[in-house]
């Protein structure tokens, strides 16, 4: 963070974390991709694992840059960011068990393990969930501010949960009025990797 003479405080970009971010997220999103691809592409089994993994890598690319290469960091190893970093911690956690299901899948595509990994990813979220908020009261505020997870003002929850209600009624309603979906109700399909 920059300050200026006048105590006005402006951000810039540290180019250097950028360009480490993206490479990192990147590179990994690219090497799983080329797994899936000499894998068989999007009809292998369990291909909705691998792609949740996809998903957590950004974060887990930007939480393992700040834990381990950034110094400067809030929640750099060597600093005394305490209990509320152990969330970071559990993320990691998670990334690795998602890595492990997608191989076992990839090793041993059998409907028992596909089902058994599709309820794991809930179990881990809700957990996870648990922890962040037993971490928020045990240690307060302002120490979960300091490793980036104060949670925000109520007002943004409110205006964003309230965006997305709306944002779905009026969806369903242009799709009713242009005749785009379907007017009986019925469950989404299975995914492939699920049947």
């Amino acid at each position: 963070m920059n300050t200026t003479t006048d105590s006005e405080t402006t951000l810039r970009p540290n180019w250097r974390h950028v360009g480490a971010f993206l490479g990192l997220t990147f590179g990994l999103t690219w090497l799983l991709d080329l797994a899936v691809f000499l894998r068989g592409g999007l009809k292998i089994p369990g291909i909705v694992a691998t792609l949740q993994l996809q998903m957590l890598l950004p974060a887990f690319s930007a939480i393992v840059l700040g834990m381990f290469f950034f110094t400067e960091s809030p929640i750099h190893r060597t600093r005394q960011a305490g209990r509320g970093s152990w969330f970071y911690y559990y993320y990691l956690l998670v990334v690795l068990i998602y890595f492990l299901g997608t191989v076992i899948l990839w090793l041993s595509p059998n409907q028992n393990i596909i089902a058994l990994l599709a309820l794991i990813p809930q179990v881990l979220a809700f957990l996870g969930l648990l922890i962040l908020i037993a971490l928020r009261l045990a240690t307060g505020r302002e120490a979960m501010a300091r490793v980036w997870l104060s949670w925000g003002s109520w007002r943004y929850y409110l205006f964003f949960g309230v965006g997305i209600i709306v944002f779905y009624i009026l969806q369903a309603v242009l799709n009713g009025v242009f005749g785009l979906g379907s007017t009986q109700l019925s469950p989404p399909p299975i995914p492939a990797g699920f049947n």
